[in-house]
């Protein structure tokens, strides 16, 4: 918004104004909700036919250009599959921007097991597999390498099918057990309680205390 304010009105005042906001964002820049804006931002800044250039144009491509690569090296497996998308479709981004997205697809196939160990949602698993797929054709990921991911995968969804099947089973009978055995001792201990205040009264009506105060 700044950017357009300084843009159309020609007001350092909007200029000054991006800076701060760019070198200290109050909570950071997310690889979701600013990766394809901070795209948009950097090579609208290098388009001279798209609008003058900006004041301080250096230092803001800097900054823009670390945040991208940040947002790259600590994205997830679906962000860097929408990321390649967007890197794609611009024009004038740096080598590094593709250099960074290229390590970090490789880095997440290399830390495939580990990553998929903190996965417990089938559909999530199976959205990584059409992920890796897709960075894998992007930049060569050799067959042996896809496969061995996806079979990871897939043996990671079998296991949790598994679990769900049969885990569930087991603890309701459990649970019914347990539930039985604490009603046959409610039961059972009511039971010897009523006994328990029957006697003590079929004694007292039997005694002769009792039947005298009757009489009265």
């Amino acid at each position: 918004m700044l950017m357009d304010l300084w843009k159309f009105m020609n007001d350092r005042r909007f200029a000054g104004s991006v800076m701060p906001i760019a070198r200290n964002p109050q909570q950071g820049f997310g690889s979701w909700s600013d990766g394809e804006t901070l795209i948009d931002l950097f090579c609208s800044l290098r388009d001279r036919d798209y609008c003058q250039p900006f004041i301080y144009e250096s230092e803001l491509l800097g900054l823009l250009e670390k945040a991208l690569m940040d947002s790259i090296r600590w994205g997830s497996c679906d962000m860097l599959s929408t990321f390649v998308d967007s890197v794609d479709a611009a024009n004038g981004l740096p080598p590094s921007i593709i250099s960074a997205l290229h390590a970090a697809v490789l880095e997440d196939f290399e830390q495939n097991t580990s990553r998929i160990r903190e996965d417990d949602i089938e559909s999530s698993l199976s959205d990584r597999i059409d992920a890796l797929e897709k960075l894998g054709s992007r930049f060569v990921v050799s067959d042996s390498v896809l496969d061995s991911a996806v079979s990871a995968i897939e043996n990671c969804i079998g296991e949790l099918k598994s679990e769900v099947v049969a885990p569930p089973l087991r603890v309701f009978h459990l649970r019914i057990s347990v539930i039985e055995r604490r009603l046959m001792t409610e039961l059972f201990e009511t039971f010897s309680s009523l006994s328990l205040i029957a006697g003590k009264t079929w004694r007292t009506v039997r005694s002769p205390s009792f039947r005298c105060a009757g009489q009265l």
